[in-house]
C-alpha cells in the first residue's frame, strides 16, 4: 500500500475502485451474456479511457483494487499517487474500510468512484470535491438505482450492513446518512454498464464522444464494425 508521508498535507483524493481485466473475474453478470474474455476486455477499455481521461486533474489519483490485481493494473495506470487494497467481506464493508483508513491516515477530502462508467469526465468529480465544501456526503445516482461514486470529507460508517445491488440501494445509503444526521448532495445520473442491455446506452455514448476510443474498440469487437471506432 502507497500511504501519505509523515507531514504531508491532507489533498483531495480520488480513488479508482478497480479489479484485474482478466476473463471471469470481472464483469461476470455482463460475460454471462456476451462471454466473459469479452466482457474483460470491454472493461480493460473502460479502465484505459478512464486513465486516459483523468491523468491531468488536479487532485491525487488513488486506486482501490481487489488482492491481487494491482500487478495486471499497474500497466494501465498512468498515475498512482497511492494505491489501497480492498478488503472486507462483501462491498459495503470495503467502502466502510477505505474510508475508515483514509480518516486514520489524515487524508483529506475523498472519493471512491467505481470504474463501470467510462464515459465519467472530470467535471463531475470537481463538482463532487465541490460539494464536499459544504456537504458531508456525495453520491453519484446510477440510472438502476445505486451509484457510481460515493465521497466523504470524514469517515462516517454508513457502510456496514448496507444491501447493495439493488433498486433501492441510493435510498437506503441516503437513508443511513441522514440516520447519521449528515447533509448529503447527489450528482447527476449517470449510467454504468451491468447487463447486456447496458451495451445500447454505452455504444450511443461511443457513437458522440472521441474520447472513448478503448471502449469504442472493445465495443466493436463485440458487436461488429458497426460501431464507430474514435
Amino acid at each position: 500500500m502507497v500511504a501519505l508521508a509523515a507531514g504531508k498535507i491532507p489533498v483531495s483524493r480520488l480513488y479508482l475502485a478497480a479489479k484485474a481485466p482478466i476473463a471471469g473475474q470481472v464483469k461476470t453478470r455482463l460475460g454471462a451474456s456476451i462471454g466473459m474474455r469479452e466482457a474483460a476486455t470491454l472493461y480493460e477499455g473502460f479502465v484505459r479511457d478512464l486513465v486516459a481521461r483523468f491523468v491531468g486533474v488536479p487532485y491525487e489519483i488513488a486506486w482501490y483494487v481487489t488482492p491481487g490485481s494491482w500487478s495486471h493494473l499497474r500497466p494501465l495506470a498512468a498515475r498512482a499517487d497511492a494505491v489501497r487494497v480492498q478488503r472486507g467481506r462483501g462491498w459495503a464493508a470495503r467502502q466502510a474500510n477505505l474510508f475508515r483508513d483514509c480518516d486514520a491516515g489524515l487524508e483529506g477530502p475523498v472519493i471512491l468512484m467505481a470504474t463501470d462508467s467510462p464515459q465519467l469526465r472530470p467535471a463531475r468529480v470537481d463538482a463532487a470535491f465541490a460539494a464536499l465544501e459544504a456537504h458531508d456526503v456525495v453520491f453519484g445516482p446510477t440510472l438502476d438505482g445505486g451509484y457510481y461514486l460515493v465521497g466523504m470529507r470524514s469517515f462516517h460508517d454508513i457502510f456496514t450492513g448496507a444491501a447493495l445491488s439493488k433498486a433501492s440501494t441510493l435510498g437506503e445509503m441516503i437513508g443511513r446518512a441522514g440516520s447519521h444526521h449528515l447533509s448529503v448532495h447527489e450528482l447527476d445520473p449517470e449510467f454504468d454498464v451491468d447487463t447486456e442491455q447496458d451495451l445500447d446506452l454505452l455504444a450511443r455514448e461511443v457513437s458522440r464522444r472521441q474520447d472513448l476510443r478503448w471502449t469504442a474498440l472493445a465495443l466493436s469487437l463485440i458487436r461488429g464494425p458497426g460501431v464507430r471506432v474514435a
